[in-house]
């Protein structure tokens, strides 16, 4: 009787390992969706801030070169304009 109830020990334990196993690959699984995710918002907003960088830097030149004065920027139908270019631009 005692080799019967270690036998089904044994196998209980074989069970929860397995099943620990599939846990932890799961969350596994999980870390790295989340880390892409992560890494691919990093990459966009870089992006964001590049397009940024180089919009700010042609306002400045057209700016300079038309010796536009800086109030030109809050006129109404220029921030129509800079918006039908990108929306998210400020």
């Amino acid at each position: 009787m005692p080799k019967a109830i270690q036998l089904h020990q044994w196998e209980h334990l074989n069970n929860v390992k397995a099943c620990q196993v599939h846990k932890t690959s799961a969350e596994v699984i999980k870390e790295r969706g989340r880390q892409q995710l992560t890494n691919y918002t990093d990459l966009l907003q870089e992006q964001i801030s590049t397009r940024k960088k180089i919009l700010d830097g042609k306002l400045v030149a057209m700016i300079a070169k038309d010796l536009q004065p800086l109030p030109v920027m809050e006129d109404e139908g220029f921030l129509e304009f800079s918006k039908a270019l990108d929306r998210k631009y400020r």
